[in-house]
């Protein structure tokens, strides 16, 4: 049988979620995010042990929305009418649906299921019209479940009151070491993507894609990310990293991470269309995760997604939620230990 626990988090609260092999996630309402997922006693992502730290870095593992990436000056025309969101990067566009995200939204916890195979949580905000220039009220359920082969699964569940933009993600970062003085780089990843999008140098998409052959883009096998690391393409050395939209062709096999060690592998499975790969690439910041400074590099995110520019470019994606209609996504997380 597995089993839910509540426990305070500051002001929030932190539920666990344990397997019968001990393995579990840890989850809390503020900003529906994970804050730990261990498996064989390691821990497989970046997070904090205390609420203050999520508050001074809040995407952290949480729910991003409403609309996930960057849009360029604030502005998208939905249903023929042209909205001004907020902008809250010195760039000039907006990120992650503006400020305060979902990712610093205290949700409502409705659903807590125990059973014998998985359980879940959860997590409801209502985005009031207008939030950030966003139009329309948005109940937005987020539902973390976790089961007996070790897969943390996300879904995403929403409607609006009139026709918005809608394409959130989480934003967790895995480290399959369980240590954040190691770089990610020394990883093996894959990627099911024959195309990756082409950005300009403040990470907007230009709306062109490029063919991932023949290029340091290319994880359609598993290859060491150290290739990120020794790359001289300059669309990967102007973000020190990976920071980029890949477009998939196999959403049941997304993407795939296996630790230095061999010991640990994820496998991302997706309804989405896109996910965006980030390697972490801060410079010196001081940041420490559960009392441990981060190398630059310490994690890899898998945001899935529709590809961020969606709301320009037509092939990109589909992202307006209309009126009516029920917006529902969701992402496995499996992880596997071997040995």
């Amino acid at each position: 049988m597995m089993t839910v626990t509540e426990v305070p988090f500051g002001d929030a609260s932190l539920y666990r979620l344990t397997n019968s092999a001990g393995n579990y996630v840890e989850l809390s309402n503020f900003g529906a995010r994970i804050v730990s997922f261990v498996v064989g006693g390691r821990q497989m992502v970046l997070g904090f042990d205390n609420l203050a730290d999520y508050q001074q870095t809040p995407h952290i593992g949480a729910t991003i929305g409403r609309v996930a990436g960057r849009i360029q000056e604030g502005r998208a025309t939905i249903t023929g009418l042209s909205y001004q969101f907020a902008v809250n990067h010195p760039a000039g566009y907006t990120l992650h649906g503006g400020n305060p995200g979902f990712d610093e939204r205290y949700f409502e916890t409705v659903v807590l299921t125990e059973s014998v195979a998985a359980c879940q949580v959860t997590f409801r905000y209502v985005s009031p019209a207008l939030e950030h220039g966003f139009p329309g009220e948005v109940t937005l359920d987020v539902t973390h479940r976790f089961d007996e082969d070790n897969c943390w699964t996300v879904l995403f569940d929403a409607t609006s009151t009139a026709d918005t933009l809608f394409n959130p993600t989480n934003h967790v970062y895995f480290n399959l070491t369980g240590d954040v003085g190691q770089s990610v780089f020394d990883h093996i990843l894959q990627v099911s993507a024959d195309e990756v999008a082409v950005l300009a140098s403040n990470g907007l998409p230009t709306g062109q894609k490029q063919s991932v052959a023949g290029s340091d883009f290319d994880f359609r096998r598993p290859l060491g990310l150290s290739q990120i690391a020794q790359s001289q393409m300059a669309a990967i050395r102007q973000f020190d990293g990976l920071d980029h939209p890949f477009f998939l062709t196999d959403s049941s096999n997304a993407g795939r991470l296996i630790s230095p060690d061999g010991r640990f592998e994820l496998v991302v499975q997706t309804n989405q269309t896109a996910v965006v790969v980030f390697t972490m690439n801060f410079g010196a910041t001081g940041l420490k995760f559960r009392g441990k400074e981060m190398v630059k590099h310490a994690g890899i995110t898998f945001e899935t997604q529709s590809a961020p520019g969606s709301e320009r470019f037509a092939d990109f994606g589909q992202i307006v939620l209309k009126k009516g209609d029920t917006y529902h996504a969701e992402t496995a997380y499996q992880v596997t230990q071997k040995g």
